[in-house]
């Protein structure tokens, strides 16, 4: 089976980037504070943070991802399907900003989850409305 999905593989690609850059900061603040695993102590506030938001952020993408992937292969307009990547994208971007580097409850963190449940709410039902 051949698979045509360039819009998804694009989506794929930048989130992966983003990720390889969270999984860096997880491995530094580790390093810095000397824990191999988890998160260590109550002290170590940043690197539970950055644990949980590289946590989240391949959760809730992985999930998006496929998402994405059957629109695609179900034959959803390309604008849609932008607007889903966009969505999964802007929105994991706000939600770690917001998670890492603001103080909860922000703006950002709730943008983030707002965009990126567009694309948990939206896309399933464009999938039963394709298949």
């Amino acid at each position: 089976m051949q698979l045509n999905s360039p819009i998804t593989f694009t989506y794929l690609a930048l989130l992966s980037w983003f990720y390889f850059v969270i999984s860096a900061f997880v491995i530094k603040k580790r390093v810095s504070y000397r824990v191999s695993l988890g998160t260590g102590t109550q002290e170590h506030k940043g690197l539970e943070k950055l644990v949980r938001a590289h946590g989240n952020f391949s959760e809730y993408v992985l999930f998006g991802i496929v998402l994405l992937f059957a629109c695609e292969q179900l034959g959803a307009s390309t604008n849609y399907l932008h607007s889903l990547g966009l969505a999964l994208i802007i929105g994991r971007v706000c939600h770690y900003i917001g998670m890492v580097y603001l103080k909860a409850p922000n703006l950002m963190r709730i943008t983030g989850m707002t965009l990126t449940f567009y694309i948990l709410i939206t896309a399933p039902f464009a999938i039963f409305y394709l298949k």
